[in-house]
């Protein structure tokens, strides 16, 4: 594996575990704080305590994302 190609890898990982605040999960989802809650609140979008924080793994956001896709017509 040439180095390169062991640091986009890194990147990679590094991007899916990244973990959001509440705040970062409202701004990227463009959504209000109620709103993001209540994904938090009903499992729909998974969450973690660290400490008395919350916080969302950016691939969940983003599976999140592709599960309540549309397509309109």
């Amino acid at each position: 594996m040439a180095v390169s190609d062991r640091t986009r890898e890194h990147v990679n990982t590094a991007v899916e575990e990244e973990l959001l605040t509440v705040d970062q999960v409202q701004e990227l989802l463009k959504v209000g704080r109620t709103f993001t809650y209540s994904l938090i609140k009903s499992g729909q979008l998974p969450s973690y305590r660290v400490g008395r924080l919350l916080r969302v793994r950016r691939r969940d956001v983003d599976r999140w994302l592709e599960h309540n896709k549309c397509v309109i017509r």
